[in-house]
């Protein structure tokens, strides 16, 4: 069953008295990619969840996915699931940062802040609201990355730097973009031309 923001968010609200904060549709000319998103706030920090259309290998396939983050915006868990690919991960991070997919200790993840979905700009807010940049200032942290060509788990240094209100830089490795967010922190546009891009209701 596919659940909408407008269902997920009165589903959110009955559960766990959440509140909804962002919600967005991205395009990727690039990617060839859809995708809704919603980030609520709870209780017990923020939730991040995402359907997103995209093409692997020349399929085009539905992923699903959640993450939770804890009230510092840190990952404590997150599921992500491809019908299509016949694949699913379960991700769950201690407050030690000591990172378990599918029930396997994953050492080389260990220190890991933040998950990165490759396929997807959501996760970028978790490192711009959790490093809380000063101007001009670069931050590097290192993520638990899910490479969307290869569909695995691997560790990444990325580096973020303010450079104005509402307006990052991101880096890692030769790869590097500027990101315009909202004020909750949330992608507008990544890069230019951009890869990922809001579609307001109208243009969609």
């Amino acid at each position: 069953m596919h659940v909408g923001p407008t269902i997920r968010r009165n589903l959110l609200m009955t559960n766990d008295n959440a509140e909804v904060l962002v919600e967005r549709f991205w395009e990727s000319e690039l990617l060839d990619s859809t995708e809704e998103f919603t980030l609520t706030a709870h209780k017990d920090g923020y939730r991040f969840s995402g359907r997103t259309l995209i093409l692997h290998d020349g399929i085009r396939v539905e992923i699903d996915y959640l993450v939770e983050a804890r009230p510092d915006w840190s990952t404590r868990s997150a599921s992500v699931s491809i019908p299509a690919l016949a694949t699913v991960f379960e991700v769950n991070v201690s407050q030690a940062r000591r990172w378990v997919i599918d029930g396997e200790h994953r050492g080389e993840l260990n220190g890991c802040v933040d998950i990165d979905l490759g396929w997807t700009p959501a996760t970028n807010t978790l490192p711009i609201r959790r490093l809380r940049l000063a101007r001009g200032v670069p931050r590097t942290t290192r993520v638990a990355w899910l490479k969307w060509s290869e569909l695995v788990f691997m560790p990444a240094d990325q580096t973020y730097t303010r450079r104005g209100e509402g307006i990052f830089t991101y880096s890692s490795g030769d790869f590097t973009a500027d990101l315009h967010v909202d004020e909750e922190g949330v992608v507008v546009t990544y890069g230019q031309p951009p890869i990922w891009q809001e579609l307001r209701a109208a243009e969609r």
